[in-house]
């Protein structure tokens, strides 16, 4: 079974608290190793959140790109104000414009 790395700063210090070495070399190892692992579990969750946000961000640009994709293949060009005349029409991004079209282009 593989403990939590939360457990094991906890039994390091504990170790560190209960080994009895005459130079204090063994503690003073086992401390920083305990805090060396606090220091990794924290960069490690940064890291773990910065993935999670740059996923976001690559499937947003990966649906970008399908839209680009739609315009080129359609030649479709859109202006704004032939959009706003539409009945279907809300003020939104360039993005909501596109997937206006697509949407009415679909069979």
């Amino acid at each position: 079974m593989r403990s939590s790395t939360e457990t094991l700063i906890a039994a390091l210090g504990i170790l560190e608290r209960d080994i009895q070495s005459e130079d204090g070399v063994a503690n003073a190892a086992i401390e920083e190793a305990a805090a060396r692992l606090e220091e990794l579990e924290r960069e490690n969750a940064a890291l773990r959140a910065d993935i999670h946000a740059h996923e976001q961000i690559n499937k947003q640009l990966i649906e970008d790109k399908r839209r680009l994709d739609w315009l080129t293949d359609t030649g479709c060009w859109l202006t704004f104000p032939s959009l706003s005349k539409h009945p279907n029409w809300k003020y939104g991004t360039a993005r909501d414009v596109i997937d206006l079209a697509r949407k009415e282009a679909q069979p």
